[in-house]
């Protein structure tokens, strides 16, 4: 990974009129995401909580910043399904006659209903409550297809480089009106419109309950079965998804004075694509000397 404080430093005249990286996190757990920490001080995350007292505890905490807001593909009154394990509260529920046969399903489970309203984030960056995002993480089990949706604006703009976002293959969930979530392969295909091409795909296997689960979650001092097993049915994953520069029907041009790029190389690099952040960098550097500098420094 690019040692990019170091980077900084060095190229800081270049680097400042770059940053930050603005990221939108829908589905955020209260932290920075682990695999951004070493680019925290470049970056611009923003997070969204509906809940006013957690919302007030997360704004304390890291350079997160936290909007009242939960996210979906409308602006309209939907239901939040609270969960036995809180992060896997939703707009959507679990169908039970599929995951009352696995482990996950003592996490899954709805404790407690309530409604909310909910705002897509085409809305929140007309209103001027958002910037246009370079990067999109979404985790909000089951509903992320509805996020997209919603985001419809957002993802077609060039500056909107790539996205992080859990999806499942089969259909755990379902929405109040019981209409079950979309799979990997309809979000594959609806990302596909809009010029992402499927960088890395990170598989979870559940296990179902004819099997003794050796892991445990704490939670609240109670100890409940865990999620992911090393056994079981592939049933949802991390795909990273990334527009390709390179292209000639990408509207990303390798103009060296193009912000976009070198964010990307670094987006990219962060997420393990160290190739094709180079493949970035080395078409730069034959047009400008500093890229072939930062290609050499990154090598």
């Amino acid at each position: 990974m690019i040692k990019h404080k170091e980077l900084i430093d060095k190229y800081k005249s270049y680097i400042k009129n770059i940053i930050p990286i603005e990221i939108l996190d829908i589905g955020a757990k209260g932290s920075i995401p682990r695999e951004l920490h070493s680019i925290s001080d470049i970056i611009n995350i923003t997070g969204f909580e509906p809940n006013q007292d957690e919302f007030i505890r997360l704004n304390s905490l890291e350079n997160i910043n936290y909007l009242p807001f939960a996210i979906g593909k409308e602006n309209i009154e939907e239901s939040l399904y609270i969960t036995k394990y809180p992060s896997s509260t939703s707009l959507y529920k679990i169908d039970e006659d599929i995951v009352s046969r696995f482990w996950d399903y003592e996490n899954l489970q709805v404790v407690k209903e309530e409604k909310i309203k909910c705002v897509n984030l085409n809305f929140l960056l007309e209103n001027k409550k958002i910037n246009q995002p370079n990067f999109l993480k979404i985790d909000v089990e089951g509903a992320e297809y509805d996020v997209l949706e919603g985001a419809s604006e957002i993802i077609s703009n060039d500056s909107c480089l790539g996205i992080k976002i859990e999806c499942r293959f089969d259909t755990w969930y379902v929405n109040s009106k019981n209409i079950p979530n979309k799979t990997f392969s309809e979000i594959d295909i609806y990302l596909r419109k809009f010029g992402y091409k499927l960088y890395d795909l990170k598989t979870f296997n559940h296990g179902r309950k004819s099997l003794n689960h050796t892991y445990t979650l704490m939670n609240k001092g109670e100890t409940v079965p865990g999620g992911s097993t090393k056994y079981g049915q592939i049933s949802v994953c991390d795909a990273i998804y990334f527009k390709d520069p390179v292209l000639k029907n990408n509207n990303l041009r390798f103009d060296t004075k193009d912000p976009n790029l070198i964010k990307m190389a670094i987006l990219m690099d962060v997420y393990s694509q160290f190739d094709s952040a180079a493949e970035i960098l080395k078409i730069l550097s034959k047009k400008d000397v500093i890229f072939k500098d930062i290609l050499n420094f990154y090598y």
